[in-house]
């Protein structure tokens, strides 16, 4: 159960090096992932290359080479990496959504902004499959939930857990966030009403009264803490 933590869309660095959907079982990118992991870059490039130019809606070369550096946690290296991109393919979406992704894990909130805003207003390949579309939809959303609660914006970023829960609405951790930002925003009678949903739909979440209470713990309201825990 989080509800001990701040609401959190993502605090770790998956966002940043995201599989490939329904194409990250592609021979040649399990080719080029061992290649990486043994030190061959050089066929590692070769076969990213060989992956694009059978499948064009894959990213550009040297972004999936980013990702590689990225999920290694060589991050000098794949942010070079995508600078190189941003010169070759300037408009390339989801160049965009890594950005800022990378901008939130360094506390950059403005230029996270700047970068999420442009995610979401940037035009998507024709060629890209249902599935990337989906995924870069949701990953911009959990990019501005996220810097809507590192600025303390809790309505909105109620509203943008909404959003995502309009596709997930079987997604009984997203409630329990949303749910946080709806107590943090004063809105404590909607966030009952969603720890209680959360908890029907997944029992190991805390029983509602039990998350309001620790709401009420961690605003320094004991006296209504002890109401919810009685």
């Amino acid at each position: 159960n989080e509800q001990t933590n701040q609401p959190s869309s993502n605090d770790n660095q998956a966002g940043v090096h995201a599989p490939l959907q329904e194409l990250e079982n592609l021979e040649e990118l399990r080719r080029a992932t061992a290649a990486f992991v043994d030190g061959d870059i050089e066929l590692c490039r070769d076969q990213l290359r060989d992956a694009y130019a059978r499948y064009p809606n894959l990213p550009p070369q040297e972004l999936m080479l980013a990702r590689l550096y990225l999920s290694s946690g060589d991050l000098s290296t794949g942010r070079k990496l995508l600078e190189e991109v941003s010169i070759a393919a300037p408009d390339y979406p989801e160049l965009f959504l890594m950005f800022g992704q990378l901008a939130l894990l360094d506390g950059h909130v403005t230029d996270a902004i700047l970068h999420f805003e442009r995610a979401s207003s940037v035009e998507l390949p024709e060629n890209w499959t249902d599935a990337q579309r989906a995924y870069f939809e949701q990953e911009t959303v959990n990019g501005q939930t996220k810097i809507a609660e590192m600025r303390r914006d809790w309505d909105e970023a109620a509203r943008l857990y909404q959003q995502q829960l309009k596709a997930q609405p079987q997604n009984a951790a997203l409630r329990d966030r949303m749910a946080m930002a709806l107590f943090l925003d004063g809105q404590t009678k909607q966030a009952f009403e969603q720890f209680d949903i959360a908890y029907r739909q997944d029992k190991t979440n805390s029983r509602p009264e039990v998350s309001m209470a620790v709401m009420c713990v961690r605003a320094g309201d004991f006296r209504k803490a002890d109401e919810w825990f009685a």
